[in-house]
């Protein structure tokens, strides 16, 4: 390779279990290598790019494009990516709103395929699924990384840091697929891959629920030994929720992997999901 060669190596190629919106059928893992340079890109396949033994040819410049680092794009295909390995409903619509530079990653029919009546918030639907990829040993897995960076994102978007970290934890992955030389299999059998994903959703959301129902018993307790208007703003109602979490464990509230109890900010927005589906006071 000459000193101004350009090259593009695919590290792996993720094919879905059917063709997504606008043509997509997979997402492409790889490098583009300058000389001493190596820069990881990840980006949607559509089927005009693949060949034909089914792979997915990647040009230079169309690799060079997918470099520039983009939070919403980022998301949008480790979501794919969850959505592909069944931690996602295929009905689940994915896509990327607004305008640059403030585009937002957007789930269609999220709480559809949850239920309306107990909706499932997004951020801590991934936490449990980072949650349960860590009991089965299976931290810093690629599909760990991609629930992690997306729990971060809906989290908060708002905190510069947020995206800072989600960079690093994409270079760590991507230095980890190189080395591992790792590869992504789907399921073949569909029986198989549509028990795994019921399986997968129905421990997540016993464990959303199990969570919220515990969250709802203390706030009915703090209400009763602070009094209905102290305990008015979820603020105040997470910081007692909390306290008496810290001293109680109740096994609904703590994060296995560590044994601590969730934190306040999480229980306060716990709180304001459930006010909004009508189940506190």
């Amino acid at each position: 390779m000459t000193a101004n060669q350009t090259t593009v190596e695919i590290i792996d190629y993720k094919k879905f279990p059917q063709r997504q919106k606008y043509g997509v059928v997979g997402i492409v893992f790889g490098k583009v290598i300058n000389g001493l340079t190596i820069n990881y890109f990840s980006t949607s396949v559509f089927s005009s790019e693949l060949g034909e033994d089914g792979q997915p040819i990647i040009r230079v410049e169309r690799a060079i494009g997918s470099i520039c680092y983009e939070i919403s794009s980022e998301i949008s295909t480790a979501l794919l990516y969850l959505q592909a390995n069944n931690y996602i409903d295929e009905k689940v619509g994915i896509s990327v709103v607004g305008a640059e530079p403030f585009h937002e990653v957007e789930l269609e029919g999220w709480s559809e395929c949850w239920d309306t009546k107990a909706q499932v918030d997004l951020a801590f639907f991934l936490e449990d699924v980072c949650e349960e990829l860590e009991t089965k040993g299976q931290a810093f897995s690629q599909e760990w990384f991609y629930a992690k960076i997306c729990h971060l994102y809906f989290t908060d978007k708002e905190i510069p840091d947020v995206s800072f970290t989600i960079g690093i934890l994409l270079s760590q992955m991507w230095t980890k697929l190189e080395h591992e030389a790792a590869t992504i299999r789907g399921i073949s059998n569909q029986t198989a891959l549509q028990k795994a994903n019921s399986e997968k959703q129905i421990v997540i959301k016993k464990r959303a629920e199990e969570k919220k129902a515990e969250i709802v018993k203390l706030w009915h307790r703090v209400c009763k030994e602070h009094g209905a208007d102290a305990m008015r703003k979820d603020s105040n109602a997470a910081q007692a929720i909390y306290a008496v979490a810290e001293s109680e464990k109740p096994k609904a509230l703590i994060i296995r992997t560590s044994g601590n109890v969730i934190g306040v900010e999480a229980i306060r927005k716990t709180l304001g999901l459930l006010r909004k589906d009508g189940k506190l006071g």
